[in-house]
């Protein structure tokens, strides 16, 4: 009752998902909007947002990645919320569409795919997915998009990798394989990976190289991520708006895009339209300044072709015409329209009822737990075997030898350092005991003579 009070009617939210759908192509034209329901309870099933302008401008400007992820809604009734997510020519985040739906699976990856098939195929590269495989999205990709790359998201990867295969040094040689530029680079830390644990290297090699190692990927893409942060990121940017009403919801979503256009398009207006974007110009001047040293490597450039046998140039474009500041303009060249006021909004055409309410105890989490690897990850105390005294699992699972026991002083007691003498500490009550720790001979003089009268100044304040 109160977040309503608050934040509005949530059932509302959905009753108005009709006249939502009609706001959205009246404000912003030949936009892409849907609402479905269940045609025997009425129940809502799912909505799919993708404003014109912003398919214009993957189109027209943007790198052919497209990132895949999932959040949850919130809310009174929960759901999920399948995004879809690429990068300008300025490395920069940009919305390309949402799909709300109830649960994350197959089916509704299928749907979400197949109504925005038509116009991202428009994209004159070829495109390149990249997803923490989420369930059903790799098969629903294989099939919408039979003809393009597929990559996976190495950090959730290696999340698996490490319940299997422990240790800061088995994961520098399985970031650095991954993260390598080169064929060879990324052979030699695999090969060290297999003589450090062979199985580690056959779990990795499951996959095909061009799914997680950099080194093996579409140069046409020019993008060199190996990771999905990038549709994280815009999980992150919605966080305050996915427990509000549907409606509520997708109205925020509306001005958050129409202010991201808006400033970007006044930020290119500020730069030079013949060069590169500044990101570009930041990483060429950052690579000049290694230019004169010489690491007794010779690589091959082709100035007419822009490409070194070092891979870098291929796989990150830079300079590229990705990178160029006449393609970000033509990202952000157009705008995104506000929707009108709710309160101007006609009668619903349509009847839909909220779905099932199905939450679980508890309060729901806002933000995603980080594992200990992460930036900002939780620091936990790691698991210690007592039987081996081995970290990583305990002793039920313990497959090692015992450790053998530190030895320790008679009577159990513990010996302590104290300046340049050991003493033991005494047993508890100071009582006679085996482990009771004998008295000094002479007893050692203090540098400061310490007086057993009691001084003037304290006899002034003592009680009569």
């Amino acid at each position: 009752m109160v977040m309503e009070k608050i934040v509005g009617s949530y059932e509302k939210g959905y009753a108005l998902c009709p006249e939502l759908r009609v706001e959205i192509q009246k404000s912003n034209p030949v936009s892409f909007a849907t609402c479905s329901r269940e045609d025997d309870n009425l129940k809502f099933t799912d909505m799919c947002i993708s404003f014109k302008v912003t398919l214009d401008g993957f189109t027209k400007g943007c790198r052919p990645i497209l990132g895949l992820d999932g959040c949850f809604l919130k809310g009174k009734y929960g759901g999920q919320c399948l995004s879809m997510i690429s990068l300008d020519a300025n490395n920069g985040l940009f919305p390309i569409t949402v799909f709300i739906c109830r649960s994350e699976c197959q089916a509704t990856w299928m749907k979400f795919l197949t109504l925005v098939q038509g116009q991202l195929t428009l994209h004159l590269s070829k495109l390149t997915f990249i997803s923490n495989r989420q369930k059903g999205l790799v098969e629903a990709v294989s099939q919408v998009f039979p003809y393009s790359n597929y990559r996976f998201c190495f950090r959730h990867m290696y999340k698996n990798f490490k319940q299997l295969y422990r240790g800061t040094y088995l994961m520098t040689f399985a970031w650095n394989a991954s993260k390598a530029y080169k064929k060879i680079v990324m052979k030699e830390n695999l090969d060290k990976l297999g003589v450090a644990e062979p199985d580690a290297k056959t779990w990795l090699e499951r996959e095909l190289y061009e799914s997680w190692c950099r080194s093996y990927f579409d140069a046409s893409t020019k993008c060199k991520h190996v990771t999905n942060y990038f549709s994280e990121s815009f999980n992150n940017w919605i966080v305050k708006i996915i427990d509000k009403p549907l409606n509520k919801m997708v109205e925020r979503l509306n001005l958050m895009q129409m202010t991201l256009m808006y400033e970007r398009k006044l930020k290119a207006r500020e730069w030079d339209q013949n060069r590169l974007v500044p990101r570009a110009v930041k990483m060429i001047e950052l690579l000049k300044t290694y230019s004169h040293h010489y690491s007794g490597t010779r690589w091959i450039l082709n100035l007419e072709e822009h490409t070194c046998t070092c891979n870098v140039w291929q796989i990150t474009g830079l300079p590229c015409v990705h990178a160029v500041v006449a393609a970000y303009v033509a990202t952000y060249n157009q705008a995104v329209n506000p929707i009108a006021d709710s309160l101007e909004w006609g009668e619903p055409t349509r009847e839909i009822w909220p779905p099932l309410l199905l939450r679980p105890a508890g309060r729901p989490r806002t933000l995603r737990r980080r594992d200990v690897d992460e930036v900002n990850g939780v620091v936990r105390q790691p698991r210690k075997c007592i039987k081996c005294q081995a970290f990583g699992h305990n002793s039920r699972t313990c497959k090692g030898q015992p450790a053998e026991k530190p030895s320790i002083g008679r009577g159990g007691a513990k010996a302590y350092k104290l300046d340049t003498e050991f003493t033991t500490p005494s047993t508890r009550g100071g009582g006679r005991g085996r482990g009771r720790a004998k008295e000094p001979s002479q007893p050692s003089q203090p540098s400061t003579p310490i007086s057993t009268q009691p001084s003037q100044q304290s006899q002034q304040y003592q009680p009569s």
